[in-house]
Order: C-alpha cells, then structure tokens, then sequence
C-alpha cells in the first residue's frame, strides 16, 4: 500500500509504505468497470432518490473532484519519475520482507527528491545556513499520551467530522477562480 502527497514539480512531500488490506467491497468497487465511468465522471446524470432523498452530481462537487483528480496526477506523475528512474521500484517484491520493502521505497523517494532538487525543478528548496525550527513537543504522562491516541483515533474516524470536511473542501475549491 501507498499513501503519497506530491507537487506538480514532482517532489514528494510525503510518502508510506505498509502492507495491502484485503479486497474488501471498497476496493473492489473501485476497481469496478461498473462504476469507472461514474468515478471519472463519463456517465451520464444519474440522479436518483432513496427514501425521499434526491441524490445528484452538484457543479461544487465536480469542481472538487477536478481538483482532486489534478492532484492525484501530480502523485502519479512523481511515481512515474521514480518507477523510471530506480528500476527496483519494477521488480516483483512479493519474496522481500516488509521493513526490506519500506526501506528501499524510502531510500528511492530520497534519492528522487535529491535528483528533482539538483535538476532545479523543486518549488522549495533549503539554502546552506538556513535555520529550521526544531519541532518541540509537549512533555506527557503515560495516560496522557494514551487519552491523546484514543481521542485522535477516533477523530480520524469519524465520519461526520469527514463529511464535514469533505463539505467545506468543496465549499473551499468552488469559490477559487476557473
């Protein structure tokens, strides 16, 4: 599994590596002929109602997912760099271990951001002398730190927090300019 965040430069900002899930019902409708041309907005309207609800593709959400699909490709586009540039990336893996796996990814993402930077194509380089603010964090206690992981993981799973920022997201991306 991959999760990366990259620039249109090409330069990744952020990237991990961890073993794949099963193919639970999400991923397979992801990856359903089906449901391809709804994902990539080829189908024509579909709108519908459930139980008194009507349910239709808003101009918000179609700006957004164009933002999200600009992204995406951003991501692919900096993979595609590193898959050309260190062909190990291309090899199968399946007989490597997991930490084996990671550190190689890891060790390619650095080289490619190496590369990206001396080339002159990154957005944001460091100079020599530059100083960078360590992060410092706050001092906690064992029960602290474990109230802290509980809180946060639930956050990240709450669906209405997501919606909501999925909504105002949406909301964000319809008011920047065409």
């Amino acid at each position: 599994m991959l999760e990366a965040v990259a620039s249109y430069d090409r330069w990744i900002w952020h990237a991990f590596f961890g073993t794949t899930g099963s193919n639970n019902d999400i991923n397979v409708q992801n990856q359903s002929p089906l449901f391809r041309e709804i994902i990539e907005d080829r189908a024509p309207d579909s709108s519908f109602t459930v139980n008194g609800t009507h349910y239709k593709k808003d101009e918000k959400r179609k700006k957004f997912k164009k933002f999200q699909e600009s992204a995406r490709k951003d991501v692919e586009r900096a993979f595609g760099g590193l898959q050309n540039s260190w062909h190990i990336l291309t090899q199968p893996a399946r007989s490597k271990s997991v930490n084996r796996i990671t550190r190689t990814m890891y060790a390619c993402v650095i080289l490619h951001n190496m590369k990206v930077e001396d080339a002159g194509y990154a957005i944001s380089s460091l100079e020599d002398g530059d100083d960078i603010d360590p992060i410092v964090l706050p001092e906690r206690t064992f029960e602290e730190r474990i109230a802290l992981h509980q809180h946060t993981g639930k956050e990240l799973r709450d669906r209405t927090v997501h919606h909501a920022l999925r909504h105002d997201l949406t909301e964000h991306v319809w008011r920047l300019p065409a």
